[in-house]
């Protein structure tokens, strides 16, 4: 029997052209949890630490559904009034289960 052998490919970003704006894939949460998450977290009874907010983020992240969109690098792409009511209560229940989580079984 023939051993297939699989070769590991390393992916670098494109570089820019010097003036050339470059399209992005971003996952549209991520931006509204790390920014619920930063205001908020003060009132938790949490840990601040970046490792604690990674945690709660990605714990966070992992409860909603992606919501990818395409930008370009560095451009703001929505705005408050854009995200529906349920849409925010989803958020902030995802980031508050995160903080139950991350603050009853801290990393560190």
């Amino acid at each position: 029997m023939k051993e297939k052998h699989f070769q590991l490919l390393i992916f670098s970003p494109p570089k820019a052209e010097m003036g050339i704006n470059m399209k992005r894939l971003r996952n549209f949460n991520e931006d509204w949890v790390k920014s619920y998450l930063e205001r908020n977290i003060k009132s938790f009874d949490v840990c601040d630490c970046e490792d604690c907010r990674l945690d709660i983020m990605a714990i966070a992240l992992n409860k909603l559904p992606p919501q990818y969109v395409v930008t370009e690098k560095g451009a703001i792409f929505a705005s408050v009034n854009e995200m529906s009511h349920q849409r925010m209560v989803d958020l902030a229940t995802a980031v508050t289960e995160g903080v139950v989580i991350v603050s009853s079984r801290p990393s560190h």
